[in-house]
């Protein structure tokens, strides 16, 4: 939870959001790299590390929607787009590989 409060704050406040992708993107790359590496010694902190991660880029994502976009009838425009891509995707996949009935 700490990284959904705090990157879209921090976002907010930035000019240049790159590092808080970076830094994102690197909490969760430590840490699944330290449970590949030893499961068992410190699993706790590498866990937290995942989750801070995993909650600064959903924050993060969310709050890049609001500041890049010009209104709010933009924002729930480009929120809804991404949403229904994000879901309906799969089945397109599937039903583009299934054969054809004619």
């Amino acid at each position: 939870m700490l990284g959904t409060f705090l990157v879209p704050t921090l976002a907010g406040r930035m000019r240049d959001r790159r590092l808080l992708g970076v830094v994102v993107s690197s909490l969760m790359a430590a840490g699944v790299t330290g449970l590949l590496v030893s499961p068992s010694g410190g699993a706790w902190v590498r866990a937290g590390l995942i989750g801070t991660g995993q909650g600064g880029a959903l924050g993060l994502a969310l709050t890049l929607m609001v500041l890049r976009s010009a209104d709010s009838a933009t924002t729930a425009r480009l929120s809804g787009m991404s949403r229904t891509w994000a879901i309906s995707s799969p089945r397109q996949a599937r039903c583009r590989s299934a054969p054809s009935m004619s």
